[in-house]
């Protein structure tokens, strides 16, 4: 097989002398994949090529860069919504009262029940304090955070304030984790404006129950119910302010976005015979986004 290239053949004719001679020239071109122009297509796809990977693998790190850095303000918006509602548990409207009741033991020369009341209190305060070092808890920890806390209100109210909490028999609170601290602005919320204003026998249960891949949590009372309330904090010159809960509602709202739990709030009015208000129940779910271990049934006493 020939090359490309210019040839020349020559070709001798007949049988006497002089012989006739003939010249033949050719050419065989190169195959198209060989020519220059098909080299030009080729350097320039590659090129393309090239450019195009660069700016998609350019476009995928800026986006990336972009969702970390979202992911990092999220962080940081969760951290300090985290401090606000901290801050606003233990505010000074708690504080006031907590000392108001020890002075009241002191006064009374009941030193064995200030003595009580003030350990109680220097125990829940260092409780809260470590628990806002982690962004969740045990169900175990937070368990013990709010007995502690309705013990302290307990003493407040003497015997007209009741409380039950019940945990179910499916649920380990050993293993379970939950969002530290999501349980008490509800709580408080429960006490202060539901059964504060209420005559006779206040009542709180609060009820944990098995939920798949999670935990719901009942917060009921035989309060004055919401509307009630929002009433007659709009008429006292001192009212209580929402702010923990705005600060625990925006809490939730970052722990949704983050995706590490799901959670939902969903409140209903308790009515009466006669249609009266009769309380607040609050529903609690709480899941998380990552599969728990296998847990172990046990029953709890509490």
């Amino acid at each position: 097989m020939l090359s490309p290239g210019e040839y020349t053949m020559e070709f001798w004719f007949g049988s006497e002398f002089p012989i006739e001679k003939q010249i033949l020239r050719f050419t065989i071109l190169k195959p198209w994949w060989q020519s220059y122009w098909f080299h030009i297509i080729i350097a320039s796809f590659i090129l393309f090529t090239f450019i195009a990977i660069h700016k998609l693998k350019t476009h995928v790190n800026k986006k990336q860069t972009e969702l970390k850095l979202q992911a990092l303000e999220l962080e940081r918006e969760l951290y300090n919504s985290k401090l606000t509602s901290i801050r606003s548990q233990m505010n000074p409207h708690f504080f006031y009262n907590a000392l108001n009741t020890i002075q009241a033991f002191i006064f009374a020369n009941e030193r064995k029940n200030a003595v009580m009341f003030l350990s109680k209190f220097a125990k829940l305060t260092r409780m809260i304090l470590e628990m806002s070092e982690n962004e969740s808890i045990l169900l175990s920890e937070e368990l013990q955070a709010i007995s502690m806390y309705l013990e302290l209100e307990k003493s407040r109210f003497e015997e007209s304030f009741q409380y039950e909490i019940q945990v179910s028999e499916n649920l380990n609170p050993d293993l379970l984790k939950i969002p530290t601290m999501i349980l008490q602005p509800y709580i408080e919320n429960a006490i202060k404006h539901g059964l504060l204003h209420k005559t006779g026998i206040k009542k709180l249960m609060i009820i944990f129950s098995e939920l798949e891949n999670g935990v719901k949590i009942t917060i009921e009372d035989n309060g004055i119910g919401r509307k009630r309330s929002t009433v007659l904090n709009q008429i006292k010159k001192d009212k209580p302010n929402s702010f923990a809960t705005n600060a625990n509602e925006k809490r939730i709202a970052l722990l949704n976005s983050l995706g590490a739990f799901h959670i939902e709030v969903n409140f209903t009015d308790k009515m009466g015979i006669n249609e009266e208000p009769a309380g607040t129940i609050v529903e609690i779910l709480v899941k998380s986004s990552i599969t728990p271990k296998k847990l172990t049934v046990f029953k709890r006493l509490t």
